[in-house]
């Protein structure tokens, strides 16, 4: 699941939900982290479920960009665009990413997402090379 360990998946819940997603409440159908997440979202609210889905959603996007890979869901961002938009009973927040961005910021930013792939010591120079 995103290349979450057991560790990093209950840290990023902490992080961006103040929750402990390895409360046994969580484990009712299972100990795994996707089972566990199944049920988190079966049993919060809504705001929450758009709240965890959103983070998740960035932390995806940010993983995908960061290794280069092609998004294996087909029309994975339509998908998620209607979930958020049922849970959210209609509305779909609007997303920075669905704006069209000026060519200069989409290039620094594809640039500094290689640089962040690199070993430490090219990713010192590469950095450098952006200023």
């Amino acid at each position: 699941m995103l290349e979450f360990s057991d560790t990093s998946f209950s840290d990023f819940f902490v992080s961006e939900l103040k929750l402990d997603i390895d409360d046994p409440k969580y484990a009712a159908n299972g100990g795994s982290k996707g089972k566990r997440l199944r049920y988190f979202l079966q049993v919060c609210d809504n705001a929450i479920a758009v709240r965890a889905l959103e983070a998740l959603w960035e932390h995806r996007t940010e993983y995908l960009a960061r290794s280069g890979g092609k998004d294996p869901v087909a029309n994975a961002e339509t998908r998620y665009q209607g979930l958020i938009s049922r849970l959210s009973g209609g509305a779909a927040p609007q997303r920075p990413s669905a704006n069209p961005q000026p060519e200069a910021i989409v290039k620094v930013k594809a640039d500094l997402l290689h640089v962040t792939a690199l070993a430490p010591h090219a990713r010192g120079y590469a950095f450098e090379e952006q200023k």
